[in-house]
């Protein structure tokens, strides 16, 4: 019994701890069922509509999204848009809002979004279904609900005009307006100098991005970057004009002279149920050949030498190393010999062999201090003459390793002690050598 209440009072904090948990949850989740359940009671309609589902390729066909609640609407509404292949669909503007009364006489909120669908495809056209998510209020005052919903899909016809071709991009508009900028202006440039052409796109009731792409069109000695396209599209009340900007780059690869085509914008005209068209016109440059190197008094052309000049260090940076190769092993043992003497000064024998007995010494390690010491000794140029403390010290190591001493019991701090002595009195005594030789041609 005695164990059993002292785990009951250990597990106390934590009984209570849960217990004040379910406390506060209880009412957000009572809130959350609320308002699960509220939005499930509240009844709203969406639905899609085109009033004139028939439109010319290219053209403008608009549809809305109605959005029928029994309150005001709460914040904005939110559309899943799904891709249509060879078509465009873009939101108009801002929705209008409005109030109904049905038959069974419940007033209802009207929130009407409006959509633009610009299609290159042809025939019967299917606008997927469209998920719609929107929060509203049930009556005036009532709680706020969250809804997601589906506006169903619709089938609107896309019609061709005559002599139709699929391949090209066609627009269709009342109005449209395209003109082009090239810099520098045409005229005289040099071998690799860029040029940059603007062509700008505006039209009525077409989004700008349902505008047709730049012709890339250009001679074969030319290279030809596009940059992405600029777009801007200008609604106003329900009307937009939508621009396009394209800038294309151009490097001429070889000299001589370079034409760029004129290029044929053709759109259709609903109103007046004809092609139209305009033609930005053609422009030439004459390219100059630019001298970088000469042989034999001919100028050879950037062309000709970008080429060779890659390929003529590569075979001399092989033929280097070939060279290389063929030294190194005809002079292998000079080689060998002369890396073992930079060795040597890099790292001196006898500077190492004291780096590892005083390593030794530090980890209290009797044969690895053995064998450094003996290292140490051949690396001297001479016998030495070790101080009485160093020798010493190398007897005890001698009695711990060979005699009745115990190898785990030998600390080396005495000897590395001895060490750093021999080797600063040995410093010293260098130093007062030079100091001590005669000068030379006394006075």
């Amino acid at each position: 019994m005695i164990a059993i209440r002292v785990a009951l009072v250990r597990r106390w904090p934590g009984f209570i701890a849960f217990a004040a948990l379910a406390v506060m949850a209880r009412p957000c989740f009572s809130q959350d069922s609320d308002a699960r359940g509220e939005s499930e009671s509240v009844v709203v309609h969406v639905q899609t509509d085109a009033p004139e589902p028939k439109a010319w390729v290219g053209q403008r066909l608009p549809f809305f999204v109605k959005l029928k609640a029994p309150g005001p609407f709460v914040g904005a509404a939110g559309f899943s848009v799904p891709s249509i292949p060879r078509a465009l669909i873009v939101k108009v503007g801002t929705p209008v809002v409005s109030s109904e009364t049905g038959d069974d006489d419940q007033d209802w909120t009207v929130q009407t979004h409006e959509f633009a669908l610009f299609s290159q495809a042809t025939g019967t056209v299917s606008i997927p279904d469209i998920q719609v998510r929107f929060s509203c209020r049930s009556g005036y005052t009532g709680p706020v609900s969250d809804h997601v919903e589906t506006s169903p899909g619709i089938d609107v016809q896309i019609q061709t005009p005559d002599n139709y071709d699929p391949d090209v991009f066609v627009v269709s508009t009342h109005r449209l307006e395209v003109n082009q900028s090239w810099e520098p202006p045409p005229g005289d440039i040099r071998q690799g100098d860029l040029i940059r052409r603007t062509i700008q796109q505006s039209a009525d009731d077409v989004a700008a991005m349902a505008l047709a792409p730049p012709i890339l069109t250009a001679p074969d000695n030319v290279r030809v970057y596009p940059d992405d396209p600029a777009v801007d599209d200008d609604m106003q009340r329900g009307a937009f004009t939508g621009r396009r900007t394209d800038v294309i780059t151009y490097v001429p690869r070889e000299s001589g002279t370079v034409t760029f085509p004129a290029a044929k914008y053709v759109w259709w005209d609903p109103t007046k149920n004809q092609y139209d068209w305009t033609t930005l016109p053609a422009v030439t440059y004459n390219v100059a050949a630019v001298a970088s190197a000469t042989t034999g008094g001919d100028a050879v052309s950037d062309e000709s030498s970008g080429g060779a000049f890659p390929r003529w260090w590569a075979l001399g940076l092989m033929i280097a190393v070939v060279l290389l190769g063929c030294i190194a092993v005809l002079k292998r043992r000079t080689l060998k010999s002369r890396l073992q003497q930079f060795w040597s000064r890099l790292y001196p024998p006898d500077r190492v062999a004291v780096g590892r007995l005083r390593r030794a010494c530090r980890n209290n390690d009797p044969v690895a201090a053995e064998a450094a010491w003996q290292q140490w000794q051949n690396s001297l140029p001479g016998p030495p003459t070790f101080t009485p403390a160093l020798q010493s010290a190398v007897t005890d190591l001698h009695r711990h390793r060979y005699g009745n001493g115990d190898d785990a019991t030998w600390d080396g701090t005495q000897l590395s002690r001895s060490v750093t002595e021999y080797l600063a009195a040995t410093k010293d005594d260098a130093e007062g050598s030079v100091d001590a030789l005669p000068p030379l041609n006394p006075v």
